[in-house]
């Protein structure tokens, strides 16, 4: 009886080692590398040992795992590395404009919706206003008073709604500032479309 007793636990004990060695251990280390794919890092794969040359469920998992984790981290990167040359070159195309329009006897102000001044300033636009612009309401810029900047709102409203076109709006728009730091300034508009062609209206540039 106790030789039996002893067989059996040593069978026991082969089994919990086998189980532990190809099915705990390995998914125990395949949900660690999922999780931390889940969590963009890419600094561990499921030990190879666990798939060499083997054919069953947990081999195949683990082999599966990592080729996701290679592929994935191949299109993170390149994904990245897009992101990034398209941001230096818009970066670069934003400055190119910047240092043109600083060339300009003009100032200019690119306005949301909201009115809101999202551009950085040119020189002459500082010079314009005696002060930096930037992230402002362009009606408090200009000094309205209340029926005015009502009225400038409105007209905001109606561009951005684009119930009518761009050209048959511009008459009612403030076209002329008589007393800005003692200076009268002349003021058009230009809308800057979302993508090409002439669709919906994303921004507004005030040429001063």
């Amino acid at each position: 009886g106790i030789i039996l007793i002893a067989l059996i636990f040593s069978i026991t004990l082969i089994i919990f080692f086998l189980v532990n060695l190809f099915v705990t251990r390995p998914l125990k280390e395949i949900i660690e590398v999922s999780d931390l794919i889940r969590g963009g890092n890419f600094s561990k794969r499921v030990d190879k040992r666990f798939g060499a040359g083997k054919r069953n469920e947990v081999s195949v998992l683990s082999m599966t795992i990592n080729s996701m984790a290679d592929e994935i981290q191949k299109l993170t990167t390149g994904l990245k590395n897009e992101v990034y040359a398209q941001t230096k070159e818009i970066q670069l195309q934003n400055q190119s404009f910047l240092n043109l329009l600083s060339n300009l006897d003009q100032g200019f102000l690119i306005i949301n919706y909201q009115g809101q001044i999202e551009n950085d300033p040119t020189n002459k636009t500082v010079e314009i206003f005696d002060d930096n612009p930037k992230g402002k309401n362009i009606t408090d810029v200009f000094q309205l008073n209340l029926t005015e900047k009502k009225a400038f709102h409105k007209w905001l409203n109606h561009v951005f709604k684009g119930v009518m076109s761009f050209k048959d709006l511009i008459p009612l728009a403030q076209r002329r500032l008589d007393n800005i730091n003692g200076k009268v300034l002349e003021l058009e508009y230009k809308p800057i479309f979302v993508g090409k062609g002439w669709g919906k209206i994303e921004k507004v540039i005030c040429v001063i």
